[in-house]
């Protein structure tokens, strides 16, 4: 139970951050990370390797590296289509979630998403994947993907 509650107390911390220190924090755990922007790579520039993207990520600034990590990020889930879809919003009740208990939804999800093998790169802790849960959150992933009444 303390490893949830820790977890939790994590999510909290994270919630109150701004969306570009979200970014920083998630670019700096997956950053320097290859088997990320390599499983993002066919969808990021096509007809691309990876060295070639390594040099042109390189030459990208601060805010453009965050915002292409985040575009990774997204594609990679992308890819988990309708079995991420049925696991965050049927099994973990997104919708009717998120409203009252959000620290254990959000805990929940990157349980998920670190153990249903939709988070596939490079060995990744959990702290980097729920600082990727909270900025999709922020970002209104998960609203979009379980298609969330708007209130």
């Amino acid at each position: 139970m303390a490893n949830k509650q820790n977890e939790e107390d994590q999510v909290k911390t994270l919630l109150k951050l701004n969306l570009d220190e979200l970014g920083a924090r998630f670019l700096d755990a997956v950053g320097q990370d290859k088997g990320f922007f390599q499983a993002a790579l066919p969808q990021t520039l096509p007809a691309t390797t990876l060295e070639q993207f390594n040099v042109q990520f390189a030459s990208f600034s601060p805010e453009d590296k965050i915002q292409e990590a985040i575009a990774a990020l997204k594609r990679v889930l992308d890819k988990g289509g309708n079995a991420l879809k049925n696991g965050i919003c049927v099994d973990l009740r997104y919708c009717d979630r998120k409203g009252h208990e959000l620290l254990k939804l959000l805990r929940d999800v990157a349980v998920l998403l670190a153990t249903a093998g939709v988070i596939t790169w490079h060995p990744i802790g959990l702290t980097a994947v729920l600082t990727a849960v909270v900025l999709l959150y922020k970002n209104g992933y998960f609203d979009e993907l379980c298609e969330c009444p708007k209130k």
